[in-house]
């Protein structure tokens, strides 16, 4: 899709594959449809739904911390995003025990903003 080097020190207009990388993403979302404005907002959040899942998810597979336990890679949920003991987070306790939305919610959305 793109490449991410959230681990290092490397800016898109350093790296050519990743201006080609995100204009061809933004072609994606033209070809369906979306002016271009909405197509680089679409390109956008794409990349930020795969950088999320990158750190949050992925990196600590690649590099885990010293102090996490290997069993607690295999939890669901894994116990790094958890709130401290007694602190109350309601909206996210709420949202917790929805299911969590699928990539289509995201491209129906764009799909019915081109009709």
């Amino acid at each position: 899709m793109t490449t991410l080097a959230l681990g290092e020190n490397v800016t898109l207009a350093r790296h050519p594959a990743m201006l080609r990388n995100v204009d061809a993403l933004i072609g994606v979302f033209v070809r369906v449809g979306l002016p271009l404005p909405d197509a680089y907002r679409a390109c956008m959040e794409t990349i930020r739904t795969v950088a999320g899942f990158v750190e949050f998810q992925d990196a600590p597979h690649d590099r885990p911390p010293a102090r996490l336990d290997p069993a607690d890679l295999h939890a669901s949920p894994p116990p790094w995003p958890t709130a401290p003991d007694g602190e109350d987070l309601p909206h996210l306790r709420r949202l917790a025990v929805l299911e969590p939305d699928t990539p289509d919610v995201l491209v129906d959305g764009l799909a019915a903003r081109a009709r």
